[in-house]
């Protein structure tokens, strides 16, 4: 026997011997009855009437028959069952999995609506998801008019709408995005940039109206040339009064000409 276990056992005796209890009575029964009869108590399960029901299922945006999909993904057997559980408080609105997702594609749409681009939103089969006002818009005035009939354009052929949907099919296919290309639509200077929001399947497009900015760009451009072509006419006069301060000058803004040039490109 090892040391350790000799030493538990001598303690153990020596209690025994303080307490001094028969040996028949050791170990000894314990003195106090710590059992506890647990009576059983009926569930009782409260039943709403219709009204109740459907409030209920409103609150988590079940407005019809067809809305309850009972999945039970809440992990109630219907919707009705998690409509009750609601009233009960039993369960929260979160736990409807159909309720979140709504609730994530309305937040989703109202960024959407309200940023400064033309965003739309297109699946594998070139149908448009989701676009905002601004995208119809620069699609030009029919597509804007179908857009105030129906808002979203949820459904309508891609194709038909922009002419360039060959880039959208593309970075489905390669799953690479392409950023601020610029395309000529009617009398605008677009920049469009593709990205792939499920591979394969779903891909958003951001579209900027950069028309006003490129005609300024144009306009530099063209003024450079005319303040050249005047510079090289008063040389040509007055050479041997400018000297070297017109070649200077022509420099400068023949790299002035080149920037904005390679900017476009």
């Amino acid at each position: 026997m090892s040391k350790n276990n000799s030493q538990t056992v001598l303690k153990r005796i020596k209690v025994i011997n303080y307490a001094e209890y028969p040996a028949g009575q050791i170990p000894r029964k314990a003195e106090i009855d710590i059992r506890e009869e647990i009576s059983v108590q009926e569930v009782t399960q409260n039943i709403y009437g219709e009204s109740e029901i459907r409030q209920a299922l409103q609150i988590v945006g079940k407005h019809t028959s067809e809305d309850e999909l009972n999945c039970g993904a809440c992990g109630y057997n219907s919707c009705r069952e998690f409509a009750a559980a609601l009233l009960e408080g039993k369960a929260e609105q979160p736990m409807c999995v159909s309720y979140m997702r709504k609730l994530a594609q309305r937040k989703a749409n109202a960024l959407i609506k309200t940023m400064p681009s033309g965003v739309v939103i297109i699946d594998q089969d070139l149908r448009i998801i989701e676009c905002n006002y601004l995208f119809a818009q620069m699609m030009g005035e029919e597509t804007k008019q179908i857009y105030e009939v129906q808002p979203g354009l949820v459904g309508a052929n891609f194709r038909k709408i922009f002419p360039h949907s060959e880039l959208f099919s593309e970075v489905l296919e390669t799953g690479k995005d392409i950023s601020n290309k610029k395309i000529t639509l009617k009398n605008s200077v677009l920049s469009v940039s593709i990205f792939t929001i499920e591979e394969n399947k779903i891909v958003g497009g951001i579209f900027e109206d950069i028309t006003t900015t490129t005609v300024k760009k144009d306009m530099i451009v063209q003024k450079s040339k005319d303040v050249i072509k005047k510079n090289l006419e008063t040389v040509q006069k007055i050479a041997y009064l400018l000297g070297e301060n017109a070649s200077e000058t022509e420099i400068i803004l023949n790299s002035i000409i080149d920037g904005f040039e390679n900017d476009e490109e």
